[in-house]
């Protein structure tokens, strides 16, 4: 796995420093901003794993921070730090948003659990997002192999068919295809969110008894 970057966002030098050198000592890739302006312009032309922003900044605060990392940064988990004085506030952040929201006075413990909680949010999102992608590719129309004109014209039948909701029968002998076809229709059906149950009809019993 790569390295994850943070950028942090906080007007105190002081307090930044602090968290960037923890944060890096922690093996985080970390970049820093001393306005919520000049935060909101490193998402806008970077990309970070984790933004963490202090919520009162002169100039655009941090709630603003939240809203740039949605608009420009949906990818991005954001944790807030906050004054005891500001929780709503942070809760505001995080009906935005946020991730989490740390309060002020924390230890760098606190804030490193924290963080190691939202990175993990980001790498199962990335995981499910991966096998997204293998899926829609395995099950996609571009995903079956036929370079000859029977093997065209059934797929163009498929991609008929799946927009439909006619039942479909499959038939062919072993090893032909038929369960990859009928992923195909499904994943390209208007019911592709919902599960599809596969049965196997040679373990069914038989129903006339013969």
């Amino acid at each position: 796995m790569s390295t994850r970057r943070v950028l942090i966002i906080d007007d105190e030098p002081l307090m930044r420093l602090s968290m960037l050198d923890a944060l890096k000592a922690d093996g985080y890739e970390v970049d820093q901003a001393a306005t919520g302006d000049e935060g909101i312009a490193k998402i806008q032309n970077g990309r970070f794993d984790l933004v963490i922003t202090d919520l009162r900044m002169p100039g655009r605060d941090g709630l603003q921070v939240v809203q740039a990392c949605q608009d420009h940064a949906p990818h991005s988990e954001v944790i807030v730090i906050t004054a005891h004085g500001s929780v709503d506030t942070a809760v505001q952040a995080m009906k935005l948003g946020a991730h989490d929201y740390v309060t002020k006075p924390f230890s760098m413990d606190e804030l490193l659990l924290t963080v190691d909680r939202a990175t993990k949010v980001v790498a199962l999102r990335e995981e499910n997002q991966a096998l997204r992608q293998e899926l829609a590719g395995k099950f996609s129309f571009d995903g079956i192999v036929g370079k000859n004109e029977h093997m065209r014209r059934l797929l163009e039948k498929v991609k008929l068919v799946s927009t439909t909701d006619a039942t479909v029968l499959i038939m062919g002998e072993s090893g032909t295809g038929k369960e990859i076809i009928a992923n195909a229709i499904h994943r390209n059906s208007p019911r592709r969110a919902q599960a599809l149950i596969k049965v196997s009809c040679a373990a069914l019993p038989n129903a006339f008894g013969g």
